[in-house]
C-alpha cells in the first residue's frame, strides 16, 4: 500500500522536490495555507471528504490539499467547482 500511495501522490501531485530549500517561515506559512484550505473543506456542506493534506513541494507548489468523492462521480455541481478552486487554489 505505500508503494501504491507513493505512486498515486507523483502521478497527481508530480515528483517531489527534494532540492528546494525552503526556510522554516516558509514552511510555517505553507502549513498554516493549506490547513486553511483543509478547514474551509472540512466545514463545508458541499466538499467531498479530505483524502490528503500536505506541505511536501511537489511540482509547482509548496503544498495541496486533496479531496475525493466518496462514490464514482462524473460530474460535480456549481458549488462543489466552487469549493474546489478555493481548496486547490496555487500561487
Amino acid at each position: 500500500m505505500e508503494l501504491m500511495e507513493y505512486a498515486k501522490n507523483k502521478i497527481m501531485m508530480g515528483s517531489e522536490r527534494k532540492s528546494a530549500f525552503l526556510t522554516e517561515e516558509v514552511r510555517k506559512m505553507t502549513a498554516y495555507d493549506e490547513g486553511g484550505h483543509a478547514i474551509v473543506a472540512f466545514y463545508t456542506e458541499a466538499a467531498m471528504p479530505i483524502d490528503k493534506a500536505t506541505i511536501i513541494s511537489r511540482g509547482q507548489v509548496l503544498g495541496t490539499v486533496h479531496m475525493f468523492p466518496e462514490n464514482d462521480r462524473y460530474s460535480v455541481s456549481r458549488k462543489q467547482r466552487l469549493i474546489l478552486t478555493i481548496v486547490r487554489r496555487t500561487y
